[in-house]
């Protein structure tokens, strides 16, 4: 991961991370919402297309690959927010030392 840049320097993008949060009304009907987990500074990019075996990832459709410092406290069942855009959480992929995370995605178009 470090040899592709993911050092702190290239962390310049603003990321907020998400989590759904299910509601009921008066009435019990489920709405959805979403809770800003936390903004961090992340690295992304377009990527629209596989990853595959030869760069140690699964095999899962992307259309953008995010790279953060390493949490625990993300998921699957996350999104991101980038510039106003939605990117829906496909995959999660730690380094090796635990440094980075980086985040496959899919961006949802409304």
């Amino acid at each position: 991961m470090a040899r592709r840049g993911t050092g702190a320097g290239v962390l310049r993008e603003r990321v907020t991370i998400q989590r759904k949060v299910v509601t009921r009304d008066g009435y019990g009907a489920e709405g959805v919402a979403w809770q800003d987990v936390a903004t961090v500074w992340a690295r992304v990019e377009v990527v629209k297309g596989r990853e595959g075996p030869e760069s140690r990832q699964m095999d899962v459709m992307a259309s953008h690959r995010v790279a953060m410092r390493y949490r625990t406290d993300v998921d699957e069942t996350m999104r991101l927010l980038w510039r106003g855009r939605v990117l829906n959480i496909v995959a999660l992929i730690p380094d090796e030392r635990r440094r980075y995370l980086v985040v496959l995605a899919e961006e949802h178009v409304m």
